[in-house]
């Protein structure tokens, strides 16, 4: 049987209002589906590039869980209007975009699943993309009903002891190592040049024989490290532990760049602190994943997170 491997990622939904246990970010997102089309969900992203985001398929389970997917899309160079019938219905799904993919009209760019309680989030979203993207969209869809609440949605940490920020002795955060077709493919060029800046700043300020020389070879060999040391760390509880370092880790695409340095044993990755559980779920003859087998995987792993 064929499958395809998908990694779950777990975030942590804050609750920022002191009169209740937890979000009502699923029972807002319940009650905004129920009673919107697809056009409705259609969030522009630029007015210049056309792109957008939008919930295109859900299924939910009340009092649990919404379960759905996500796309970003955006008109072909053929056909400049997407089609309006197409966002008539209530739910599209993927195999609908792949027909009319064919015929010119609307292309989707990529697409993510998602399963949300009022505590916390699952999604196959990549690793490299933050979790801002659907934090963003989610609150741009519910604001007519969250009134000033912004729901946030931080990475979930695994709780181990000796990772926590008390018993941490530093963090270093380095340059992504990227093949030329990887860098050119993600336009992470001019994020990396911006990057070296401080390194390349820093150099000359130490050594006045080294501003002759040409940046753009200074670059070749120097990379961008920000160290950030323990001194007198906090006792901290598991809660306040979670958080502080998910909220560290969030605006952070690739945690693979990011190090922990514990006071006692070896270093970790960031990624290897978060909360993502692997799966492998069946790919049919279209093609196609079996959805129904990949929301109850995420479905199982919400019942862990719990």
């Amino acid at each position: 049987m064929a499958t395809k491997q998908f990694k779950l990622r777990a975030f942590r939904i804050e609750n920022n209002i002191v009169t209740q246990k937890e979000s009502n970010v699923m029972n807002l997102l319940e009650t905004k589906l129920k009673t919107t089309i697809a056009n409705d969900r259609r969030m522009l992203l630029n007015e210049k590039d056309k792109d957008e985001d939008l919930i295109c398929n859900y299924n939910i389970k009340p009092n649990d869980y919404v379960w759905g997917s996500s796309l970003r899309i955006t008109p072909s160079e053929e056909v400049l209007n997407i089609p309006d019938d197409l966002f008539k219905e209530e739910r599209i799904v993927l195999q609908e975009l792949d027909s009319l993919k064919d015929q010119g009209s609307i292309i989707y760019k990529s697409h993510f699943y998602f399963l949300i309680s009022n505590k916390f989030l699952v999604t196959t979203l990549p690793g490299n993309i933050t979790i801002s993207r659907f934090q963003t969209y989610i609150n741009w869809f519910l604001e007519d009903l969250r009134n000033e609440e912004l729901f946030e949605f931080t990475p979930d940490v695994k709780d181990s002891p000796m990772y926590q920020l008390k018993n941490l002795k530093k963090i270093s955060v380095s340059d992504p190592v990227l093949d030329e077709k990887t860098a050119e493919n993600s336009g992470v060029d001019s994020l990396k040049s911006e990057k070296k800046l401080l390194s390349l700043n820093t150099l000359k300020g130490l050594f006045s024989d080294i501003s002759s020389y040409d940046e753009a070879k200074l670059s070749e060999i120097v990379s961008a490290e920000l160290l950030l040391k323990f001194r007198k760390p906090n006792q901290m509880s598991k809660e306040d532990y979670q958080s502080t370092l998910g909220a560290y880790l969030k605006p952070i695409s690739d945690t693979d760049n990011i190090t922990f340095y514990p006071k006692n044993g070896p270093s970790v990755k960031g990624s290897e602190i978060l909360n993502i559980k692997e799966v492998q779920i069946e790919k049919l003859e279209s093609k196609n994943i079996s959805e129904n087998q990949l929301m109850q995987e995420m479905e199982m792993f919400l019942r862990e997170l719990k």
